[in-house]
């Protein structure tokens, strides 16, 4: 079976197209064999996931972005999946959002200098939320440290829950 979409957003017209090829053959749901129409109109949805990806986008150039990285995420297998990050451990990752934080306090969200820094990628932002922590860090240390101590009694607590109580599977 073949499932054909072509994608066109209300403002900026034509995003794309795919095709999206089934085997023929026995779908079940809960247990029951699905009929063509069924399975067809699964389909059809779930390629609604490329459509929604676009939306909500601003520009031309931001709807293909976005309709192209979620083909790009479908054909490579990583849909769902959260990005590798870069590898911080725990603790800087609080510093960096106790950080972020007091930036945005401080400069205000719709300051211009909220917006350069909101306007870096992803590694520009944590390098400098690394440098902004470190030229700080008498500040910061001691919100971080509160901060880990909360996430260590709540994981604690969890625990503590886990082993008190039995699920069946």
């Amino acid at each position: 079976m073949e499932y054909a979409r072509s994608y066109n957003h209300k403002t900026f017209g034509a995003i794309g197209s795919v095709t999206f090829d089934v085997p023929k053959g026995t779908f079940k749901l809960n247990g029951q064999v699905l009929p063509d129409a069924s399975v067809a109109h699964l389909m059809t949805f779930a390629l609604q996931t490329l459509q929604d990806a676009y939306a909500g986008a601003k520009s031309t150039d931001e709807a293909l972005g976005a309709f192209n990285g979620k083909l790009d995420k479908l054909l490579n297998g990583t849909i769902g999946t959260r990005g590798t990050g870069d590898g911080a451990d725990e603790r800087t990752r609080v510093a960096r959002v106790i950080v972020r934080g007091a930036v945005k306090a401080k400069f205000g969200a719709k300051s211009p200098e909220w917006a350069r820094f909101t306007g870096l990628d992803d590694a520009a932002q944590n390098a400098k939320l690394d440098e902004w922590f470190a030229a700080n860090e008498a500040t910061f240390a001691p919100a971080v440290e509160e901060k880990m101590a909360e996430l260590a009694a709540s994981r604690a607590k969890r625990a503590e829950l886990a082993s008190a109580v039995t699920f069946d599977m």
